[in-house]
């Protein structure tokens, strides 16, 4: 309910937006559902029929249900890359390649306090290994990016998470946070469903608008429209949940 939930209200304001600035609009935009909420969707499909195995087989090892849902993941994310032709857009794909990021956050956080001491250790001398690590394979990617497979897959994943290694790395024992940063979070997800809209909107209307006030423009409207989509989403969704 909370993926699927403002993607409909925000169905409704497009659809109403074209039924008035057009006269017309395509009805099954109201169900519309971007590609990577599917991807989220199909995961908690997965993460269900997971749970569901294992309470009827009464196997409760988490070893073996992360072993299912990182199976799930990987032969998921094999089947549309190896399916599909060369050189597609990630997101025309399935985004087969950043599914394999809900991997890497299953194992952070079943193995987050090892990580935690790992990156912890020998911190400064880590930081700037892994700096080279992630510029050899950033150049080495650059060159070998269109190959198939294993330049086109296998590195890029690889080199994601060398990145993110890094990240952790440098952002260990900081912490970053304030209202804004906060309400930013709150709303990220509807800003990713809806500046697209939003974009689209500024543009149809005032096409003529300098790309300054564009951008500026861009940011406070979706901002302000994610508000409103979250305020009313997350009370739907709330009532819902209580029945």
């Amino acid at each position: 309910m909370s993926l699927v939930t403002p993607c409909i209200i925000i169905n409704l304001f497009r659809f109403s937006y074209y039924s008035i600035t057009r006269g017309q609009a395509e009805w099954m935009e109201l169900l519309h559902l971007y590609s990577y909420v599917l991807v989220l969707l199909q995961y908690c499909l997965l993460f269900f029929v997971v749970m569901v195995i294992a309470q009827k087989t009464g196997f409760r090892q988490h070893w073996l249900t992360d072993l299912l849902l990182a199976s799930g993941v990987v032969l998921s994310s094999l089947y549309i890359y190896l399916s599909t032709d060369d050189h597609a857009v990630s997101a025309n794909l399935g985004w087969c390649y950043e599914r394999w990021g809900l991997i890497f956050g299953l194992l952070l956080y079943r193995f987050r306090q090892p990580i935690t001491r790992w990156l912890n250790d020998k911190r400064k001398q880590k930081i700037a290994v892994m700096l080279i690590i992630c510029l050899i394979l950033g150049f080495t990617y650059l060159k070998w990016k269109k190959e198939w497979f294993y330049g086109e897959y296998c590195l890029k994943i690889i080199l994601g998470l060398a990145i993110i290694a890094f990240t952790l790395l440098l952002t260990q024992k900081r912490a970053f946070g304030n209202r804004f940063s906060h309400f930013l979070s709150s709303i990220s997800y509807e800003v990713y469903l809806s500046h697209g809209f939003i974009m689209a909107v500024l543009a149809e209307r005032w096409p003529s608008m300098q790309s300054g006030v564009y951008v500026l423009l861009t940011f406070a409207a979706t901002f302000t429209f994610s508000f409103l989509i979250h305020a009313i989403s997350s009370r739907l969704v709330k009532q819902w949940r209580t029945k």
